[in-house]
């Protein structure tokens, strides 16, 4: 099946796709082990001294791990990102199969169906590190970066959606 990296990174970002952060890593590093170096070659080069990477998509793995300062580092670069921020902006993502199905993905980030002011970010969800949210949010010419790491609740929405109001 051939996919366009471009439409799979979309849905990467969109839905999170385990799946999809293995391949796409298989196709730029090789083997999911390479493209974990490449990553905390880029997390260092970013300034991200507290994280190291096992693997491209989050699942817990002995020896990864990182912090809110250092994913508030990464969600910066990739806000600033002009293609990441629109597909992380994206509520509901049409997307074709290679056997031709269709279906429509919904993002995975609640508050950005809910707020006015969230135009994006990433979801996260381990069992070693519980509810992570990292979200976006503009009013005028303000732009914040929320990150909650390690929420039990299922308040984490709400509680992004109020940090987002407060620091806005």
């Amino acid at each position: 099946q051939i996919y366009k990296k471009s439409d799979l990174l979309a849905v990467l970002l969109v839905r999170s796709g385990n799946d999809v952060a293995h391949c796409l890593a298989r196709n730029h590093s090789g083997s999911q082990e390479a493209f974990a170096r490449a990553m905390n070659t880029k997390a260092k080069s970013l300034g991200m001294h507290h994280s190291n990477f096992k693997n491209p998509h989050g699942l817990t793995r002995s020896g990864q791990y990182s912090t809110a300062r250092d994913i508030g580092i990464l969600a910066i670069a990739a806000y600033r990102h002009n293609t990441i921020r629109s597909m992380t902006s994206i509520r509901k993502l049409p997307f074709r199969f290679a056997d031709g199905k269709r279906t429509t993905f919904s993002n995975t980030n609640k508050v950005l169906h809910r707020s006015a002011y969230c135009n994006g970010l990433k979801t996260g969800y381990t069992r070693a590190s519980g509810k992570c949210l990292v979200s976006s949010g503009k009013k005028g010419n303000r732009e914040i970066i929320v990150v909650i790491l390690g929420s039990t609740t299922s308040k984490i929405w709400t509680d992004s959606e109020k940090l987002l109001e407060w620091g806005l």
